[in-house]
């Protein structure tokens, strides 16, 4: 796929992040490490890119360098789909990507569903280590203010709505905050050495 420049201007495509620049090829892979390329539109995949305007590699870094490069091409760490129009649309960063017995889980779509219980204000899902399944999923739950979260009601509301390896396995942590940045975004990786710390 070739990003070029289009005559008119493409208006309404709600939650996408846009097309391909000018002079960028772009093509998805799979995200179970086989690396085998996913051809056609509405499929998940990590995006990788190429062209005149992205880096080389890291300065005086090769293992890095290695690692966020596949036969020229980089690696975002994204996980997108595109549509017929070619319009593409992130739906998480790969490296948060819960591994379920084998089964991949976006931690976006287990928050998107939290966020519609009652209860819950802001919410967090990290894959913890299990045992059993590799990796499990945890919440971490702001209440809203005045409220109190039942946390078996929680777990029951997810499992009424999810598949089983999406249930909260790694059950529910309720919290005062979470971590953020300057710009309010919840800082994950702080969440994840929280989880390592207990």
């Amino acid at each position: 796929m070739h990003g070029s420049p289009k005559e008119e201007e493409k208006l309404g495509f709600s939650g996408s992040v846009g097309e391909l620049f000018p002079n960028t090829c772009a093509k998805l892979i799979a995200t179970n490490g086989e690396y085998k390329e996913i051809v056609g539109p509405n499929q998940l995949g990590e995006l990788l890119i190429r062209g005149p305007q992205i880096t080389g590699g890291y300065l005086n870094r090769v293992k890095e360098t290695n690692e966020a490069f596949v036969d020229g091409w980089f690696r975002t760490g994204d996980e997108v789909y595109y549509d017929n129009n070619e319009m593409f649309y992130v739906n998480d960063r790969v490296k948060e990507l819960i591994k379920v017995s084998g089964f991949q889980v976006a931690p976006a779509e287990l928050e998107a569903v939290i966020r519609g219980y009652k209860d819950v204000y802001e919410v967090c899902v990290i894959g913890i280590p299990d045992k059993r399944c590799g990796e499990v999923p945890r919440a971490y739950v702001v209440p809203k203010p005045n409220s109190r979260i039942n946390i078996e009601e929680l777990q029951h509301y997810v499992s009424s709505k999810l598949v089983r390896y999406k249930h909260l396995m790694g059950g529910v942590v309720v919290v005062n905050d979470l971590p953020k940045n300057a710009s309010g975004k919840i800082l994950v990786f702080i969440v994840l050495q929280l989880a390592k710390n207990k």
